[in-house]
């Protein structure tokens, strides 16, 4: 808790919202994939599915969303979650596309992890004067 605090200090809170507003939906869906993965199997490629039992890649691709999520909350360097979760999210854009009604939303969420994405690389690389 007191990481969260201390990011509050040295963050603009428009980023810490950015941040958690990113993390939940990873950390929702890993959840509810975990909790019901009949519900969820179906937005893998079929690629994907045929040859990876549900047993594993549900909780495989859960694991990573949870690292994701909790890293980009509690995490101090956060280019590399945010890049994880922009390349994961253009991934479920990319073949998920006949299920645009639902995924649309996506596009919202991969805009936030785009944001964090330039500012943490801003952030990071020196400053040439």
């Amino acid at each position: 808790m007191q990481k969260i605090f201390d990011a509050i200090k040295t963050e603009k809170i428009e980023i810490i919202i950015a941040r958690f507003g990113l993390a939940f939906p990873f950390i929702y869906a890993a959840v509810g994939s975990l909790l019901h993965p009949d519900f969820w199997i179906g937005f893998f490629p079929a690629f994907l599915s045929n040859s990876i039992s549900a047993g594993i890649l549900i909780p495989a691709w859960a694991a990573i969303q949870i690292i994701v999520g909790v890293w980009l909350i509690f995490g101090k360097n956060i280019l590399i979650p945010s890049i994880i979760s922009a390349i994961m999210l253009v991934g479920i854009f990319i073949f998920n596309l006949k299920l645009l009604d639902i995924i649309f939303r996506d596009v919202s969420i991969l805009a936030t992890a785009i944001i964090l994405v330039i500012y943490s690389y801003r952030n990071q690389t020196p400053k040439v004067q």
